[in-house]
């Protein structure tokens, strides 16, 4: 069976749900994954943000390059860390993505390239986007094609961007981690800026945008279609009110860090990996339970209904500036903190 696994990833809506396929499989062979994003060659891209980016001078040019690439694979890396999947993540530039893939499975080890289709679907089946179709040519490794196959284009939606906002906060909860395990294993003091800043986003992210639609209707219309999960979705919605909980104690303990290191190391620690256990099995939960039962239980109508709360309109009605200022706060947080 297979045992290295290359994902490569662009970003795209449709990655995300590759992304969890591959972790999917990786989970059950207990294989690891190297994710890859292919940076083409700026200088020769005409069209898209490489044009849009010219008047910069080159070092800018290149570093804003470099940040979409960490800010990308950050949340592939989080799928991986929800599903305890062993991954990293790598970046490469090439003219052609295809040679790019084709060569960094076999420099990699890998013994199976998980990539998206890129194509559409016709009436004789799935069409093959060009770069994939050369992939699975030229690969010396098998090749396994993703695709979404869904007669609700709204289902696939709100999946999607549901998936898209857990790995988005999931990359946030494995770089305060980070900080602490550095605090405390390297007796080296974060910088307390920027983890205030983590420790803000994890507050205002979950509290004012994500949990909102979720319990608005996710779990209301859930709960309404069926009993089932009604102990599932009070244990969910109490976690969403204990996240103030273990938020405050995460606000004390930088304080404490900050004030007395010696004696704060310690319950900084405790306290990330407190607030990071609660949220990996949150999104657990949620991945693993409530999404497949809405899968089966709501309505294409439904799924209409909440791919609108979850995607244009969302902005709307939870507040179109706090969601640019949390995106925004979430590229300077994968960028400034690297694993």
């Amino acid at each position: 069976m297979y045992h290295h696994i290359l994902v490569p990833t662009d970003g795209s809506m449709l990655s995300v749900q590759t992304i969890e396929n591959a972790v999917q499989l990786a989970h059950s062979v207990g294989a690891r994954i190297t994710f890859l994003h292919v940076e083409t060659d700026q200088g020769s891209d005409l069209y898209g943000d490489a044009a849009l980016l010219r008047s910069m001078s080159p070092v800018q040019f290149s570093e804003k390059f470099k940040q979409r690439t960490r800010e990308i694979l950050a949340k592939a890396e989080s799928a991986c860390h929800l599903a305890k999947v062993p991954c990293e993540g790598i970046s490469l530039t090439g003219k052609s993505a295809h040679e790019v893939i084709v060569q960094a499975a076999e420099d990699q080890g890998c013994d199976l390239i998980f990539m998206a289709s890129h194509g559409r679907r016709s009436a004789i089946g799935m069409m093959i986007g060009s770069e994939t179709l050369k992939t699975l040519i030229n690969a010396k490794v098998p090749v396994l094609i993703s695709s979404i196959a869904t007669n609700s284009p709204a289902l696939s939606s709100a999946n999607t961007i549901i998936q898209d906002e857990h790995h988005a906060l999931g990359a946030v909860v494995h770089r305060l981690q980070l900080l602490a395990t550095n605090a405390q294993q390297n007796a080296a003091l974060p910088n307390f800026a920027a983890t205030r800043e983590v420790i803000a986003y994890l507050r205002d992210f979950p509290g004012k945008l994500h949990h909102p639609k979720e319990e608005t209707y996710l779990f209301s219309k859930l709960s309404s279609r069926t009993n089932e999960l009604d102990a599932e979705i009070a244990e969910l919605r109490r976690q969403h009110e204990h996240d103030e909980v273990l938020i405050r104690e995460l606000e004390e303990a930088i304080k404490e860090l900050e004030s007395t290191p010696a004696v704060g190391v310690a319950r900084f620690a405790t306290a990330a990996e407190a607030f990071a256990e609660a949220t990996w099995k949150h999104m657990s939960m949620e991945e693993n339970l409530i999404l497949p039962s809405a899968r089966k239980y709501f309505t294409q109508a439904d799924w209409a209904e909440i791919d609108a709360a979850f995607s244009a309109n969302a902005g709307k009605q939870f507040g179109e500036a706090t969601e640019k200022l949390l995106r925004s706060t979430f590229k300077q947080i994968v960028n400034s903190i690297e694993p």
